[in-house]
């Protein structure tokens, strides 16, 4: 696969998954599901994860041509890391984006790649030019489905500003390092 073709790709994979708290959140408002209605968020949830699961193994299925399925010495790991794992920070994410804004999202979403570069000590990599847009896509989908444009003020900005100017000055600073580790 090209260059340009993986590119795009992810991209597409950036734009679904910018979208995924407008419309989770769009859900919430056509189901009228209030952020303190937890049974109903995490059944929400438990069926956007289903549906999600069934369609992978349909094109899986159709992809090979035959039943897809996890080998029977996988499935009791599959099922804790679902359990704990997947379970957990699902539940907190969708009551997350129960209680905030979609643009109040996107700048979480950059806020976490920084974080990681910081604990993990990694330079900026293709990942985090995807991961910056991922936030991008959520809030531009925030804006066109949930209306939040008017949310896009002054200290969205610089909050937007400030972390990507902390993952470029955190990339610079070990890009110097590496030239200097060279000489």
């Amino acid at each position: 696969m090209t260059f340009r073709k993986r590119t795009v790709l992810a991209l597409i994979c950036c734009c679904l998954w910018g979208s995924a708290a407008p419309v989770i959140k769009t859900g919430y408002s056509l189901l009228h599901l209030s952020s303190q209605d937890l049974g109903s968020i995490l059944l929400f949830a438990g069926v956007r994860f289903l549906i999600s699961g069934v369609l992978v193994l349909t094109f899986m299925s159709l992809k090979y041509r035959r039943w897809t399925a996890l080998p029977k010495a996988m499935v009791t790991r599959a099922v804790k890391l679902g359990l704990v794992q997947t379970t957990l920070q699902y539940a907190a994410y969708f009551l997350g984006v129960s209680m905030i804004s979609g643009l109040e999202i996107a700048i979480l979403q950059n806020c976490s790649v920084f974080i990681s570069y910081l604990l993990e000590k990694n330079t900026v990599s293709q990942v985090s030019v995807f991961s910056f847009a991922t936030a991008f896509f959520n809030a531009l989908f925030s804006c066109l489905l949930l209306h939040e444009w008017a949310n896009i003020n002054l200290c969205f900005i610089i909050a937007l500003l400030c972390v990507c100017a902390s993952i470029w000055l955190v990339s610079a600073q070990n890009t110097v390092g590496a030239d200097h580790a060279d000489t």
